[in-house]
């Protein structure tokens, strides 16, 4: 008799942590002046604990997060970096739209004499 409301108990624990409620982020990468996708930007989440590329449509995704804070950087050559701080709740689906602004590089002059 133990033994079985042991395995029962067992059983219960497990379906309650299979159906508990994850997190996830998702969002869209573009460019602010012509709204065009960035494809293939890496989007790195918590300083590199996991990281992605945007997809062909500028997606990115992450699932199964745990219910807290989380930063998410977008960082693309000819672009400024793009940080976004994220409260998550538990079973939370948060989306975002990322606009990337271009950066904007001057360079010195360069006198060249003979």
């Amino acid at each position: 008799m133990k033994l079985q409301i042991g395995i029962v108990l067992v059983a219960l624990m497990l379906c309650g942590q299979l159906n508990s409620q994850t997190s996830g982020i998702s969002g869209n990468v573009v460019d602010k002046g012509t709204n065009d996708f960035i494809i293939g930007s890496p989007v790195i989440l918590d300083g590199g604990l996991q990281a992605t590329i945007t997809s062909t449509t500028g997606q990115y995704s992450f699932d199964h997060l745990s219910a807290g804070q989380h930063t998410i950087e977008i960082i693309y050559t000819g672009y400024e970096k793009d940080t976004t701080i994220i409260d998550l709740k538990e079973g939370e689906q948060k989306a975002f739209l990322h606009t990337l602004q271009p950066a904007i590089f001057e360079l010195n002059t360069v006198q060249v004499t003979a």
